[in-house]
């Protein structure tokens, strides 16, 4: 399951002076897109380490009970102990329903000045081409 950070929004974009609105969706998936690959090859030292330490052979017809046991580590202890810091990194944060309803309140207030402001854009385009 993909973060929900990984998905547009309409919700991208940046006020600059109050009145020029930019869309910054390309930077959020840039910035999600280098965590995601630095996680993944820290993940991915860490198992080939892991793999050496328990003495895996990948030429070996069969593995040792050493190099069995650490690869049964890494399908389930090493997964269930990053999910139980995660679950606990969840529980630190604090979102009950007060908290959602003020999220739900700001996003409704960010979509109507997104809407107005487009207005406003709209206007002044206008304005401007037919000055020209």
């Amino acid at each position: 399951m993909l973060p929900a950070s990984h998905f547009p929004s309409h919700n991208c974009f940046v006020h600059i002076s109050g009145v020029i609105l930019q869309r910054i969706t390309g930077i959020s998936f840039s910035g999600n897109l280098f965590f995601l690959k630095l996680g993944l090859a820290i993940v991915g030292v860490m198992v080939g380490f892991l793999l050496s330490w328990y003495g895996y052979d990948a030429g070996a017809k069969a593995q040792s009970d050493s190099a069995i046991n650490g690869i049964m580590l890494l399908f389930t202890i090493i997964p269930g102990v990053g999910y139980l810091i995660t679950a606990g990194v969840v529980r630190l944060l604090k979102v009950d329903r007060e908290f959602m309803q003020k999220i739900q309140s700001d996003l409704e207030k960010r979509r109507d000045n997104y809407r107005e402001l487009n207005e406003y854009h709209k206007i002044k385009t206008t304005e401007t081409v037919r000055k020209a």
